[in-house]
């Protein structure tokens, strides 16, 4: 006999304000009514203050990479399964309750339903089912908000439990990114979808960076070799890792930089 139920994943979003650190949790990424409430309340207080500028010098937002941990239920799941699979999954989610292995990256075995084929069948539904909610129920919304407000959607599609490719093809500018130790190149998935779909700019998030390899010490030449990859693997816009304001008098150098993860590109570095 099996007792089986739902919860919050319990992520809180991340970066946020310190005032709001631990009072969020992350939205429902598989509920059109979450994340309708998700996106038209990133896009109100955007509207309030700077609707004059939407579509002239305010022409987009990102998606970042996806970093928001796994989810595996909503709670309409079962009855969307059911509208699109065409079975009920309830008899089968029992196949998902998987024996501990003492080490959580090895992919654990389903219990066997019936058969061994029929179980694959089904945890093959189960994860195209949560593919298809990811869009439909949570991309494709934030999209069309966007639109509305005369916003285009640039987007990092990997990392979560969704179809990179489809997200390439959603996106306005598909991206990928790379860091500033490594050899520049972007997973070929996102430069082959978007020349499928007709998309002739492919994007990068460009010179992120370790603490250790962030410490505005990156010049020109020690920037050029991750750089050169990038365009290599396809991409031919970089879009900088690093937004920090300088709200300081220049007198305090070298000023604020993005901090952990960012490059320390600004107008006072060493390297400019």
């Amino acid at each position: 006999m099996y007792r089986i139920g739902h919860t919050s994943t319990g992520r809180p979003p991340h970066p946020v304000p310190d005032d709001v650190i631990g009072q969020t949790l992350e939205a429902d990424k598989m509920s059109a009514e979450q994340s309708t409430f998700h996106w038209n309340t990133v896009m109100a207080p955007v509207q309030q203050h700077l609707s004059e500028y939407l579509g002239k010098s305010f022409k987009h937002m990102l998606i970042d990479s996806y970093e928001a941990g796994y989810q595996s239920w909503t709670p309409n799941f079962r009855s969307e399964f059911q509208k699109l699979k065409g079975y009920d999954p309830l008899p089968w989610i029992v196949s998902m309750g998987q024996p501990v292995t003492g080490d959580e990256n090895i992919k654990k075995p389903l219990r066997v339903i019936v058969s061994d084929e029929l179980t694959k069948r089904f945890e093959w539904d189960y994860y195209d089912v949560i593919n298809h909610l990811f869009f439909e129920n949570g991309f494709n919304i934030g999209k069309e908000i966007l639109a509305k407000n005369k916003l285009s959607l640039q987007f990092e599609p990997y990392g979560g439990p969704f179809n990179t490719s489809q997200g390439v093809a959603l996106a306005d500018l598909p991206m990928g990114e790379f860091w500033t130790y490594s050899s520049g190149e972007i997973s070929s998935i996102i430069p082959a979808t978007a020349r499928s779909a007709g998309k002739k700019v492919v994007g990068a998030e460009a010179f992120t960076g370790w603490p250790t390899n962030s410490m505005y010490t990156e010049d020109p030449a020690y920037l050029k070799k991750s750089a050169d990859g990038s365009f290599a693997s396809g991409v031919n816009r970089l879009i900088l890792h690093h937004w920090v304001h300088q709200p300081f008098d220049d007198k305090y150098q070298p000023g604020m930089s993005m901090g952990w993860w960012g490059n320390t590109f600004r107008k006072k570095s060493n390297m400019v």
